[in-house]
């Protein structure tokens, strides 16, 4: 007899607090060999790991993609790697956990959830993820992206801006400079400070002079009049990230679409109330993390639900979609589109169709 894959998910999720205490003690307990008062101050951060593996594997589960949950691990692990901890204590946790699981959890529930954590350990031993590439100067927009991103390591954003714009002015396609420039900087900006090269704050400060240098690219080089198509374009609820919604909806509205962009985080019924209120004829949807799935999933059928009548185009894109193929099927959604060009052409298809 299957396993309610959905059910086995909302157990984890609801007791996932609990759960999390538990493992943090048990992890601890065996680490005894340190002071009462060491152990006591590192419960908390160890709860909250637990917390978040919890959160991961729950999304895993509910999509049944146990690749979603080995993924995560890895990226967590180069993470830790890259600021020098010791990577050991965290797969030690994994074990701990599943210990915790499958005590705690009902037992249908327990070989799914022991499943999924053994598979992503043995992918996790296994090694075999490609090392991420930094950008390089072996093109014009390459070697653009990379002055530009000089500027930003110096502080300069007004610099970085005159780079662009120069560019632009020059003879470059805006619309090259988004895909080849600008949203390579950004991945690259996220790539060093996860790769320990950066501090916080110049991640932040490269994330902001990105989206400054979108905003003037978008008002420089929109249509005097946009008739076409009303999209509307926004991240899922739980998806802080808005940069790859505004570069969609930047597009959307260069190649004389209507575009609408009601940014991030935003939650199921007040996304589908937004397309009945602007009338949009399709909804470009951003999920960037697996834990986003259920309020994509919620996002889409609340849209659905209020849109009877006209049954607006769904077309859906971000990272966890991009790396999961044919994953978007699962979401009752009419199509995917890995970047701003490809949701352009997917949306002409959607539309005439």
């Amino acid at each position: 007899m299957s396993v309610d894959r959905g059910f086995v998910a909302e157990i984890i999720e609801t007791g996932a607090g609990a759960f999390a205490g538990y493992a943090a003690s048990d992890l601890l307990e065996r680490q005894s060999s340190g002071e009462e008062a060491d152990r006591t101050g590192a419960f908390a951060p160890w709860k909250d790991h637990f917390a978040y593996l919890l959160e991961e594997l729950a999304a895993a589960i509910r999509a049944g993609r146990v690749e979603l949950f080995s993924r995560h691990l890895k990226w967590r692990q180069g993470s830790l790697e890259a600021r020098r901890f010791d990577t050991t204590t965290g797969r030690d946790a994994l074990f701990v956990l599943r210990e915790t699981l499958s005590r705690e959890l009902p037992p249908d529930a327990r070989s799914l959830a022991n499943e999924y954590i053994v598979l992503a350990i043995d992918e996790l031993d296994r090694g075999g993820s490609s090392p991420e590439q930094g950008l390089t100067a072996d093109t014009e927009n390459g070697a653009l992206a990379l002055r530009f991103l000089e500027k930003i390591l110096e502080g300069d954003r007004r610099g970085a801006i005159r780079v662009i714009l120069s560019a632009v002015d020059a003879g470059s396609d805006p619309r090259n400079v988004y895909t080849d420039v600008l949203l390579k900087v950004q991945e690259e900006v996220g790539r060093m400070w996860h790769a320990d090269e950066i501090m916080i704050g110049e991640e932040h400060f490269g994330t902001e002079t990105v989206r400054n240098t979108m905003a003037i690219l978008a008002h420089r080089y929109a249509p005097d009049t946009t008739d076409g198509p009303t999209v509307l374009s926004a991240a899922v609820q739980g998806n802080a990230h808005d940069m790859g919604v505004r570069a969609v909806a930047d597009f959307f509205e260069m190649e004389g679409f209507k575009s609408v962009c009601i940014g991030s985080d935003v939650p199921p019924l007040d996304l589908a109330q937004a397309v009945n209120a602007f009338g949009a004829d399709l909804v470009s949807l951003s999920v960037a993390m697996p834990t986003q799935l259920k309020a994509c999933e919620r996002a889409i059928a609340t849209i659905r639900e209020l849109d009877q009548a006209r049954r607006v185009k769904i077309l859906v894109g971000g990272r966890v979609f991009r790396e999961t193929p044919d994953l978007w099927k699962q979401y009752d959604a009419d199509g995917f589109a890995e970047g701003p060009r490809e949701a352009i052409a997917k949306a002409r298809e959607l539309l005439a169709g």
